[in-house]
């Protein structure tokens, strides 16, 4: 996606609350998904609230704009962001699924949305910075705030958790406005508890147990 392509637009206004609003300049606080999605747009980035921890989204197409996620997060280069994907169109954009993953992969999807990260082999479209070992980390979420932003910005946002690197995640609004890490926060609910799990398609391995159970994993796969 180009900078001037056409995207769904998300006029939706979310207002905080008259405490968390005290804590913060205006400026810092998209009164809207549209204003969200303008500076997602610009190359800049967007604080949100998900169904695991706030996270922290960019233009998954604009190499710049991820470079400064890792500035933000002092998060070192050899550790590639996930994509939040809205739908299955989204997703079909960045992977190549070979033939003998396809029944894994059914599988598996069946549990999205939710707190899973699949790491499957990555389209030749797929950008080269969101690829490490011919793989690329992606999620759809179960959150409507998450899913509003991601269908105003085209689908897609590579995305991380909203803290900076060696720190505990974030959970509230007020947490991810005191962070003082993304260009804009879009006000949200108070997020789960833990991370996605990290599951590695082709190897059948977890890289990382979240909210997502191991077991619960290896019955999609029984």
């Amino acid at each position: 996606m180009n900078r001037n392509d056409e995207v769904d637009d998300g006029t939706r206004e979310v207002v905080p609350d008259d405490k968390a609003r005290s804590r913060v300049s205006a400026s810092t606080v998209a009164r809207s998904v549209d204003e969200a999605r303008s500076t997602v747009l610009a190359g800049l980035t967007v604080a949100f609230s998900t169904d695991t921890v706030w996270g922290l989204g960019v233009r998954h197409d604009d190499a710049v704009a991820v470079q400064r996620v890792y500035r933000q997060k002092g998060r070192s280069q050899d550790k590639v962001l996930q994509v939040l994907c809205a739908d299955a169109s989204a997703v079909a954009r960045l992977v190549d699924i070979p033939s003998f993953l396809e029944d894994d992969w059914r599988r598996v999807t069946a549990l999205w949305p939710g707190a899973l990260t699949l790491v499957v082999p990555a389209a030749a479209a797929c950008p080269a910075w969101l690829v490490k070992d011919g793989k690329v980390g992606i999620r759809m979420p179960n959150s409507r705030e998450a899913c509003d932003l991601l269908a105003a910005c085209g689908g897609l946002l590579a995305a991380t958790s909203l803290n900076r690197s060696g720190e505990p995640s974030v959970y509230t609004f007020e947490a991810a406005c005191d962070a003082d890490i993304a260009d804009v926060v879009l006000p949200g609910p108070d997020a789960g508890q833990l991370a996605s799990t990290v599951f590695d398609l082709p190897l059948r391995r977890v890289l990382r147990e979240g909210a997502l159970s191991s077991s619960r994993l290896l019955e999609a796969l029984a």
